[in-house]
């Protein structure tokens, strides 16, 4: 594994990073940076903060066979778990190209491509969360995954759709092309890292 870029004695570093929503046509996604040090755990949260989830369900991320996730207060779990408390991006991800995989919701299985774009230097930025572009609206929560976000759409776009009524009222004002950066760096600027 190569060294992590927030190691001692190297200067402090930021991950840049695509995060690309699966399944989904046309594509959902974002670019954010993040410092290089940030644990797993944090970066779910700042995942959560850009796409536009609401963190009501579990989550695992996966890179080179090995998974990480949480692991209290889990009943049980599984015994290859590792616990995204302790695993840094810089470690598990330290260089552009490296990819890794992040599922959200285990019921409606949310799967994200995160593709690190760039490693800069930090200099100011060192602590500073941010969301830099991104394409479409998150999916709502618990709509059913990929499938049953397909159909919602399917029915919110035909007012002859038996279930258009239905959808139109849970699914509220949803505008599915439309990303508003300026809230979700909002919602980032909460994020402590």
């Amino acid at each position: 594994m190569a060294r992590p870029r927030s190691a001692p004695g190297l200067p402090p570093t930021i991950h840049r990073l695509t995060v690309t929503l699966l399944e989904i046509e046309p594509p959902i996604w974002r670019t954010i940076q993040v410092p290089s040090a940030i644990s797993l755990r944090q970066l779910h949260n700042v995942l959560q903060a850009a796409m536009g989830w609401t963190n009501s369900h579990l989550h695992e991320f996966t890179i080179d066979g090995r998974s990480f996730g949480r692991t209290e207060p889990r009943a049980e779990p599984t015994p290859d778990l590792l616990s995204d408390r302790s695993a840094t991006l810089a470690a598990v991800a330290p260089e552009p190209g490296a990819e890794l995989h992040y599922n959200y919701d285990f019921g409606d299985d949310w799967n994200h491509r995160i593709t690190i774009e760039c490693v800069i230097p930090a200099g100011a930025a060192l602590h500073v969360v941010l969301c830099l572009d991104g394409a479409r609206a998150c999916p709502p929560e618990d709509c059913g995954g990929p499938g049953g976000y397909a159909r919602l759409l399917a029915a919110l776009a035909d007012p002859d759709d038996e279930d258009h009524e239905e959808m139109q009222s849970w699914a509220g004002g949803l505008m599915p092309d439309i990303f508003d950066l300026e809230a979700a760096n909002r919602r980032l600027a909460k994020i402590v890292v």
